[in-house]
Protein backbone atom coordinates (compact mmCIF):
# COMPACT_ATOMS: atom_id res chain seq x y z
CA UNK A 1 0.00 0.00 0.00
CA UNK A 2 0.92 3.77 -0.05
CA UNK A 3 3.16 4.64 2.79
CA UNK A 4 1.84 7.36 4.99
CA UNK A 5 3.79 10.14 6.41
CA UNK A 6 3.56 11.48 9.21
CA UNK A 7 6.09 14.09 10.14
CA UNK A 8 6.73 17.09 12.18
CA UNK A 9 9.00 18.96 9.64
CA UNK A 10 7.50 22.03 7.38
CA UNK A 11 5.69 20.33 4.59
CA UNK A 12 4.41 21.21 0.72
CA UNK A 13 1.94 19.78 -1.33
CA UNK A 14 2.10 20.39 -4.30
CA UNK A 15 0.21 19.17 -8.02
CA UNK A 16 3.05 19.94 -10.02
CA UNK A 17 6.80 21.39 -9.91
CA UNK A 18 8.90 22.70 -12.69
CA UNK A 19 11.38 25.45 -13.33
CA UNK A 20 9.07 28.49 -12.45
CA UNK A 21 7.14 26.72 -10.03
CA UNK A 22 5.94 28.52 -7.35
CA UNK A 23 7.30 26.07 -4.60
CA UNK A 24 10.63 27.24 -5.12
CA UNK A 25 10.09 30.91 -2.87
CA UNK A 26 9.56 28.65 0.35
CA UNK A 27 12.12 26.51 0.05
CA UNK A 28 14.81 29.33 -0.52
CA UNK A 29 13.03 30.74 2.04
CA UNK A 30 14.27 27.68 3.92
CA UNK A 31 10.43 27.15 4.95
CA UNK A 32 9.92 23.73 3.45
CA UNK A 33 11.60 20.49 4.49
CA UNK A 34 9.29 18.17 2.37
CA UNK A 35 7.70 17.74 -0.68
CA UNK A 36 4.68 15.58 -1.32
CA UNK A 37 3.90 15.69 -5.25
CA UNK A 38 1.15 13.15 -6.52
CA UNK A 39 2.18 13.63 -10.23
CA UNK A 40 6.07 14.32 -10.60
CA UNK A 41 6.69 16.73 -13.90
CA UNK A 42 10.13 17.82 -13.17
CA UNK A 43 11.30 19.70 -15.72
CA UNK A 44 14.14 22.45 -16.61
CA UNK A 45 16.16 22.08 -13.83
CA UNK A 46 13.59 20.71 -11.08
CA UNK A 47 16.10 17.86 -10.38
CA UNK A 48 18.93 20.20 -9.40
CA UNK A 49 17.29 22.27 -7.91
CA UNK A 50 15.62 19.77 -5.27
CA UNK A 51 19.31 18.29 -4.90
CA UNK A 52 20.72 21.31 -4.31
CA UNK A 53 17.77 22.58 -1.63
CA UNK A 54 17.45 22.21 1.92
CA UNK A 55 15.12 19.71 1.14
CA UNK A 56 14.57 16.37 3.01
CA UNK A 57 12.70 14.78 0.84
CA UNK A 58 10.55 15.07 -1.83
CA UNK A 59 8.19 12.24 -2.34
CA UNK A 60 5.94 11.51 -5.58
CA UNK A 61 3.35 8.83 -7.81
CA UNK A 62 4.62 6.80 -10.19
CA UNK A 63 2.00 8.43 -12.43
CA UNK A 64 4.61 9.31 -14.79
CA UNK A 65 8.40 7.36 -14.72
CA UNK A 66 11.08 9.58 -13.59
CA UNK A 67 13.92 10.57 -16.13
CA UNK A 68 17.33 9.09 -15.53
CA UNK A 69 18.39 12.35 -13.47
CA UNK A 70 15.73 11.79 -11.18
CA UNK A 71 16.01 8.10 -10.64
CA UNK A 72 19.63 8.93 -9.49
CA UNK A 73 18.77 11.89 -6.97
CA UNK A 74 18.33 10.55 -3.10
CA UNK A 75 15.75 13.06 -1.84
CA UNK A 76 13.25 11.92 -4.53
CA UNK A 77 11.30 8.93 -3.19
CA UNK A 78 8.46 7.57 -5.91
CA UNK A 79 5.67 5.53 -4.34
CA UNK A 80 3.55 2.98 -6.87
CA UNK A 81 0.09 3.97 -6.78
CA UNK A 82 -0.89 0.48 -8.36
CA UNK A 83 -2.41 -1.08 -5.37
CA UNK A 84 -4.79 1.86 -5.19
CA UNK A 85 -5.59 2.10 -8.82
CA UNK A 86 -6.37 -1.41 -8.72
CA UNK A 87 -8.67 -1.62 -5.63
CA UNK A 88 -10.15 1.61 -7.38
CA UNK A 89 -11.20 0.19 -10.78
CA UNK A 90 -12.70 -3.05 -9.09
CA UNK A 91 -14.80 -1.25 -6.62
CA UNK A 92 -15.97 0.87 -9.80
CA UNK A 93 -16.41 -2.42 -12.11
CA UNK A 94 -18.31 -3.86 -8.69
CA UNK A 95 -20.05 -0.67 -8.20
CA UNK A 96 -18.64 -0.11 -5.07
CA UNK A 97 -17.79 2.87 -3.42
CA UNK A 98 -14.41 4.44 -3.54
CA UNK A 99 -14.15 7.17 -1.46
CA UNK A 100 -13.24 5.06 1.26
CA UNK A 101 -9.61 4.91 -0.56
CA UNK A 102 -9.04 7.96 -0.18
CA UNK A 103 -9.51 8.98 3.44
Amino acid sequence: GLRLLQLHLPSLVTAAIHAASPIWSPIRRRQAAHVRQHHPVLSGPAVERIEKSVLTEFVCTDSIPLSDEAKKCNKIVQLSIAELFGKALRRIHNADSISSLFV
